[in-house]
Protein backbone atom coordinates (compact mmCIF):
# COMPACT_ATOMS: atom_id res chain seq x y z
CA UNK A 1 0.00 0.00 0.00
CA UNK A 2 2.60 2.24 0.54
CA UNK A 3 4.96 1.59 -2.80
CA UNK A 4 1.00 2.93 -4.24
CA UNK A 5 1.27 6.30 -2.54
CA UNK A 6 4.94 6.52 -2.89
CA UNK A 7 4.22 5.78 -6.81
CA UNK A 8 1.41 7.74 -6.80
CA UNK A 9 3.10 11.23 -5.25
CA UNK A 10 6.12 10.41 -7.60
CA UNK A 11 3.67 10.90 -10.74
CA UNK A 12 2.00 13.80 -8.85
CA UNK A 13 5.56 15.44 -8.49
CA UNK A 14 7.13 14.68 -11.96
CA UNK A 15 3.68 16.33 -13.43
CA UNK A 16 3.99 19.36 -10.88
CA UNK A 17 7.63 20.14 -11.94
CA UNK A 18 6.57 19.76 -15.60
CA UNK A 19 3.88 22.15 -15.59
CA UNK A 20 6.28 24.74 -13.48
CA UNK A 21 8.33 23.77 -16.51
CA UNK A 22 5.94 24.79 -19.16
CA UNK A 23 4.54 27.76 -17.75
CA UNK A 24 8.38 29.60 -16.97
CA UNK A 25 8.82 28.17 -21.17
CA UNK A 26 5.09 30.65 -21.82
CA UNK A 27 6.43 33.41 -19.74
CA UNK A 28 10.02 33.57 -21.37
CA UNK A 29 8.14 33.43 -24.79
CA UNK A 30 5.76 36.10 -23.87
CA UNK A 31 8.09 38.56 -22.59
CA UNK A 32 10.40 38.19 -25.53
CA UNK A 33 7.79 38.65 -27.78
CA UNK A 34 6.78 42.45 -25.95
CA UNK A 35 10.49 43.05 -25.98
CA UNK A 36 10.32 42.54 -30.30
CA UNK A 37 7.30 44.49 -30.80
CA UNK A 38 8.11 47.31 -32.94
CA UNK A 39 8.81 50.83 -31.64
CA UNK A 40 5.92 53.51 -32.90
CA UNK A 41 6.85 55.35 -35.78
CA UNK A 42 7.98 58.70 -35.76
CA UNK A 43 5.36 61.53 -36.02
CA UNK A 44 4.98 64.77 -36.52
CA UNK A 45 1.92 67.39 -37.79
CA UNK A 46 1.10 71.19 -37.42
CA UNK A 47 2.74 73.87 -35.69
CA UNK A 48 5.41 73.99 -33.28
CA UNK A 49 7.43 77.61 -32.21
CA UNK A 50 11.41 77.11 -31.33
CA UNK A 51 13.51 78.64 -28.66
CA UNK A 52 17.33 78.34 -28.20
CA UNK A 53 17.93 76.57 -25.20
CA UNK A 54 21.03 76.08 -22.97
CA UNK A 55 19.56 72.95 -21.17
CA UNK A 56 22.17 70.44 -22.39
CA UNK A 57 19.31 67.41 -22.03
CA UNK A 58 16.47 69.81 -24.07
CA UNK A 59 13.83 69.25 -21.10
CA UNK A 60 14.35 72.25 -18.62
CA UNK A 61 12.08 75.49 -19.52
CA UNK A 62 13.94 77.38 -17.25
CA UNK A 63 17.44 77.26 -19.25
CA UNK A 64 15.35 78.51 -22.07
CA UNK A 65 17.07 82.08 -23.95
CA UNK A 66 14.57 85.18 -23.59
CA UNK A 67 16.01 86.86 -26.60
CA UNK A 68 14.60 88.92 -30.08
CA UNK A 69 16.64 87.03 -32.13
CA UNK A 70 16.67 83.36 -30.79
CA UNK A 71 13.82 81.74 -32.26
CA UNK A 72 10.50 81.26 -34.52
CA UNK A 73 8.01 78.59 -35.94
CA UNK A 74 7.76 75.71 -37.87
CA UNK A 75 4.65 74.01 -39.37
CA UNK A 76 4.76 70.26 -40.66
CA UNK A 77 2.15 69.80 -43.18
CA UNK A 78 0.45 65.98 -43.60
CA UNK A 79 1.65 66.15 -47.27
CA UNK A 80 5.31 66.25 -46.09
CA UNK A 81 6.22 69.82 -46.62
CA UNK A 82 7.62 72.02 -44.18
CA UNK A 83 7.58 76.20 -43.36
CA UNK A 84 10.05 77.59 -41.43
CA UNK A 85 10.36 81.05 -40.02
CA UNK A 86 12.89 82.40 -37.76
CA UNK A 87 12.21 85.67 -35.81
CA UNK A 88 14.24 88.79 -35.30
CA UNK A 89 13.07 91.91 -33.88
CA UNK A 90 15.50 94.28 -35.27
CA UNK A 91 14.78 92.80 -39.01
CA UNK A 92 13.55 94.97 -41.37
CA UNK A 93 11.76 91.85 -43.48
CA UNK A 94 10.33 89.31 -43.03
CA UNK A 95 11.24 85.66 -44.96
CA UNK A 96 10.42 82.01 -44.76
CA UNK A 97 12.09 78.92 -45.95
CA UNK A 98 9.60 76.42 -47.49
CA UNK A 99 10.10 73.27 -48.74
CA UNK A 100 9.68 69.28 -47.82
CA UNK A 101 10.69 66.76 -44.74
CA UNK A 102 11.50 62.78 -44.59
CA UNK A 103 10.81 60.59 -41.09
CA UNK A 104 13.11 58.19 -40.29
CA UNK A 105 13.03 56.09 -37.27
CA UNK A 106 14.99 58.67 -35.03
CA UNK A 107 15.27 61.94 -37.05
CA UNK A 108 12.77 64.58 -39.33
CA UNK A 109 14.86 65.58 -41.88
CA UNK A 110 13.86 68.89 -43.38
CA UNK A 111 15.33 70.08 -46.40
CA UNK A 112 14.18 73.79 -47.81
CA UNK A 113 14.66 74.60 -51.51
CA UNK A 114 13.02 77.86 -51.75
CA UNK A 115 12.81 80.98 -49.62
CA UNK A 116 9.69 83.51 -49.32
CA UNK A 117 10.68 87.63 -48.14
CA UNK A 118 8.67 90.82 -47.58
CA UNK A 119 9.45 93.94 -46.29
CA UNK A 120 8.74 94.65 -42.75
CA UNK A 121 6.22 97.54 -41.83
CA UNK A 122 4.22 97.28 -38.37
CA UNK A 123 1.68 99.77 -39.31
CA UNK A 124 1.21 97.48 -42.43
CA UNK A 125 -0.42 94.51 -40.68
CA UNK A 126 0.05 92.26 -43.37
CA UNK A 127 -2.31 93.80 -45.56
CA UNK A 128 0.13 94.94 -48.22
CA UNK A 129 3.48 93.91 -48.18
CA UNK A 130 2.90 90.73 -47.51
CA UNK A 131 1.86 90.96 -51.06
CA UNK A 132 5.02 92.05 -52.46
CA UNK A 133 7.02 89.43 -51.59
CA UNK A 134 9.85 88.19 -53.59
CA UNK A 135 10.32 83.84 -54.19
CA UNK A 136 13.64 83.05 -54.98
CA UNK A 137 15.36 79.83 -55.16
CA UNK A 138 17.77 79.10 -52.15
CA UNK A 139 21.25 77.78 -54.11
CA UNK A 140 22.60 75.60 -51.98
CA UNK A 141 20.01 73.59 -50.21
CA UNK A 142 19.48 74.03 -46.44
CA UNK A 143 19.32 71.20 -44.51
CA UNK A 144 17.64 71.05 -40.60
CA UNK A 145 17.82 67.70 -38.78
CA UNK A 146 14.88 67.45 -35.74
CA UNK A 147 15.33 64.79 -33.40
CA UNK A 148 12.84 63.77 -30.76
CA UNK A 149 13.45 63.72 -26.80
CA UNK A 150 11.79 62.07 -23.84
CA UNK A 151 10.27 65.24 -22.49
CA UNK A 152 6.60 66.21 -22.28
CA UNK A 153 7.07 69.91 -22.85
CA UNK A 154 8.98 69.88 -25.90
CA UNK A 155 8.44 67.21 -27.99
CA UNK A 156 11.72 67.77 -30.64
CA UNK A 157 15.11 69.52 -30.90
CA UNK A 158 17.48 70.63 -33.89
CA UNK A 159 20.24 72.19 -33.72
CA UNK A 160 21.62 75.04 -36.32
CA UNK A 161 24.96 76.77 -36.99
CA UNK A 162 25.88 79.86 -37.91
CA UNK A 163 28.43 81.16 -39.89
CA UNK A 164 31.39 82.66 -37.62
CA UNK A 165 28.65 82.24 -34.63
CA UNK A 166 28.69 78.76 -33.90
CA UNK A 167 26.50 76.17 -33.29
CA UNK A 168 22.91 76.57 -31.13
CA UNK A 169 20.04 74.58 -29.59
CA UNK A 170 16.70 74.97 -29.90
CA UNK A 171 13.82 72.99 -28.90
CA UNK A 172 10.27 72.57 -30.15
CA UNK A 173 6.68 73.13 -28.61
CA UNK A 174 3.68 72.33 -29.78
CA UNK A 175 1.83 76.16 -30.87
CA UNK A 176 -1.43 76.44 -29.23
CA UNK A 177 -5.33 76.65 -30.96
CA UNK A 178 -5.09 80.01 -31.49
CA UNK A 179 -1.45 80.51 -32.64
CA UNK A 180 -2.09 77.79 -35.12
CA UNK A 181 -5.03 79.50 -36.18
CA UNK A 182 -3.58 83.35 -36.56
CA UNK A 183 -0.24 81.65 -38.33
CA UNK A 184 -2.18 80.11 -41.22
CA UNK A 185 -4.47 82.93 -41.72
CA UNK A 186 -1.53 84.89 -42.24
CA UNK A 187 0.12 82.38 -44.36
CA UNK A 188 -3.10 81.88 -46.25
CA UNK A 189 -2.81 85.33 -47.45
CA UNK A 190 0.46 84.36 -50.13
CA UNK A 191 -1.65 82.56 -52.90
CA UNK A 192 1.58 80.65 -53.51
CA UNK A 193 1.59 79.23 -49.80
CA UNK A 194 -1.40 77.18 -50.60
CA UNK A 195 0.32 73.66 -51.50
CA UNK A 196 2.56 74.11 -47.91
CA UNK A 197 -0.70 74.49 -45.79
CA UNK A 198 -2.68 71.40 -46.67
CA UNK A 199 -3.16 69.80 -43.87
Amino acid sequence: MYKKIITHLKKCLSVGICTVYLFSLIQCNSSKKESTQEKAPLTIGGLYHFAQTEDTSFCNSELIIGSDCAGGDLYFSKQHTVIFQFYCQVQDSISYDLGTYSLSDSTIQCEFTLSFTYAYNEMDSLQLEIHQGVFQTIKTKSKVLVKPIVCSEFPFYFNLTWESDGTYCYVLKTADTISSQLFLSNMEKIKAFQTYLKK
